[in-house]
């Protein structure tokens, strides 16, 4: 799975992602790992985080968050956006 750690900076930053130049560069990365994608939603993904799942955030707040999940112990591959496109 793939997951997107947004920056929680614009409203309705699912929609300028979705509408960025990323979002094709992202679905032919998960179409490529024949993954899925979806937005984090930390109230209920810690029960289906699983070894090897990618978070790719977008700048330094996305980073923070998800390199935080990462020292819990949950076995991620946090990633930049810039490493994929």
């Amino acid at each position: 799975m793939i997951y997107l750690v947004k920056e929680e900076i614009l409203q309705s930053e699912n929609d300028y992602i979705e509408r960025s130049p990323v979002w094709n560069i992202l679905l032919n990365y998960a179409s490529k790992l024949n993954a899925g994608i979806k937005y984090v939603n930390y109230n209920e993904d810690f029960k289906y985080i699983q070894k090897g799942d990618i978070f790719i955030y977008f700048g330094e707040r996305g980073e923070i968050k998800a390199k935080y999940l990462k020292t819990l112990g949950y076995d991620i591959i946090p990633k930049s956006i810039l490493e994929i496109s």
